[in-house]
């Protein structure tokens, strides 16, 4: 989905679901109750992979995808870095 934009705000909410995942920080699943069915079942698809740490290869690529897709969010993991120096 990511790479076929199907829907760009619809897929911008689950790449943020799974950075969220990713990081270990809270996401507002009210959020995730907004997407359509087919965006919604897909994620808590990557809620269920990521509890279970299902495809941790595949997530960790996913992951890596988005980031380089996101220049916020690259700025925003630059900014914990260095908050995290501090």
């Amino acid at each position: 989905m990511l790479e076929r934009k199907v829907d760009p705000e619809q897929v911008a909410v689950l790449a943020e679901l799974a950075v969220e995942l990713q990081l270990g920080r809270p996401f507002d699943l009210r959020r995730l109750c907004r997407l359509d069915p087919e965006y919604f079942e897909l994620g808590v698809d990557l809620m269920r992979d990521w509890r279970f740490n299902y495809h941790i290869a595949a997530r960790s690529k996913l992951f890596e995808d988005i980031l380089a897709r996101d220049h916020g969010l690259q700025s925003r993991m630059c900014h914990l870095g260095s908050a995290a120096a501090h």
